[in-house]
């Protein structure tokens, strides 16, 4: 079984349906073997730039290449690309060896190599002894892997999952999502998943495109989309994150703001002038209670509204007059404060995030 993993190019591929843009002069590279994950809400675009990669779409304009040859007017059956449905589209009528053997009887493969090959991509998918079982008699997790194995059994140079595994419920779903992104490592797969589940995400890739209303606001790997979100869009749909509206009352040096929130002035790194309305983030996990320990910190004060426990965790709710809110993520061990008292929180100000508030429109 060798890797017949490539490279994946696209530049400036945009499409329109009418008056309105799904996909806007986007640029994406994957390196061979690399597993992506395209990351945003419905209509943001990650779907149709997935069909366009698969030839189920043509784009209005730009390229797409694969291993430097450009595909962007070959048909699907031409690209060597191969994609798994979120309804795995499997064939009824045929048995799990059935399915897996189709794709390679239309290559022209001779009876013998099919058997051989359709017994090793069962084996990898765990279900060499249903190989004669009707796919209508698997469970939802089984079919997934047949169509998975179905996929990788014509050794594509990439392939595509189309919200894949949301069909399955959470327990399975995050089982298998360990499962595969460890067996496309050991077969060196280029893979791009299409998704809407940021834990998903998270767990599955290398790299992370996050689109939003057709364009990729920021490609990078999930560590430091997390740590450095680059836009609020980036910031709201990755994790969880407490956001103040502001004003930049200027700066004191040393690249740093100083900015006017309903809970007091903040610090943070950035470089805005005085006069810019502003949304200051951080993420819940990097606020801490009581007093701060440090200069490096900002502190704020205010009534605690509610304090919810949630096993490993407790998530406290501090909120200011004007319904500002600032949501405070403690461990399991915490003493939590009274429900209405007065507390006060801390976090670094290098975990402190500013943004323009236009990107809050």
């Amino acid at each position: 079984m060798s890797s017949q993993a490539a490279d994946l190019s696209i530049r400036g591929v945009s499409k329109q349906y009418g008056p309105t843009t799904v996909l806007d002069r986007v640029d994406l590279e994957v390196a061979a073997g690399e597993l992506v994950t395209l990351l945003g809400p419905s209509g943001c675009g990650k779907t149709t730039l997935l069909r366009a990669i698969a030839g189920l779409v043509t784009p209005d304009s730009g390229s797409i290449k694969i291993d430097g040859r450009d595909v962007t007017s070959l048909p699907p059956h031409k690209r060597q690309v191969g994609v798994v449905f979120q309804n795995y589209a499997l064939f009824p009528h045929l048995s799990v060896a059935g399915n897996i053997a189709f794709g390679l009887r239309l290559k022209g493969m001779d009876a013998k190599a099919i058997g051989a090959t359709v017994a090793l991509y069962l084996e990898l998918v765990h279900l060499g002894h249903l190989a004669e079982r009707p796919i209508s008699a698997l469970s939802g997790g089984q079919q997934q892997r047949v169509a998975l194995a179905r996929a990788l059994a014509v050794q594509p140079s990439v392939i595509l999952f189309d919200e894949a595994l949301s069909a399955l419920d959470r327990n399975l779903r995050e089982e298998m999502q360990v499962e595969l992104r460890h067996l496309l490592r050991r077969i060196g797969t280029t893979a791009i998943f299409v998704t809407h589940d940021q834990d998903e995400a998270l767990t599955m890739s290398d790299r992370i495109a996050v689109m939003y209303r057709g364009r990729i606001e920021q490609y990078t790997d999930p560590k430091t989309l997390y740590a450095a979100p680059a836009s609020l869009f980036a910031m709201s749909f990755i994790g969880q994150s407490t956001q103040l509206r502001g004003e930049v009352l200027g700066s004191p040096g040393h690249g740093m703001v100083e900015i006017k929130t309903a809970l007091g002035r903040l610090r943070a790194a950035a470089n805005f002038a005085p006069g810019s309305p502003v949304v200051v983030a951080v993420r819940p996990e990097c606020i801490g209670l009581g007093d701060a320990p440090s200069t490096e910190v900002n502190t704020i004060s205010g009534r605690m509204t509610a304090a919810i426990f949630h096993g490993a965790h407790s998530m406290l709710h501090l909120a200011a007059e004007d319904g500002e809110r600032v949501v405070a993520q403690l461990s399991g061990g915490h003493a939590l404060p009274a429900e209405d008292s007065d507390i006060s929180l801390h976090w670094p100000v290098a975990q402190t995030f500013v943004y323009p508030a236009a990107e809050a429109a």
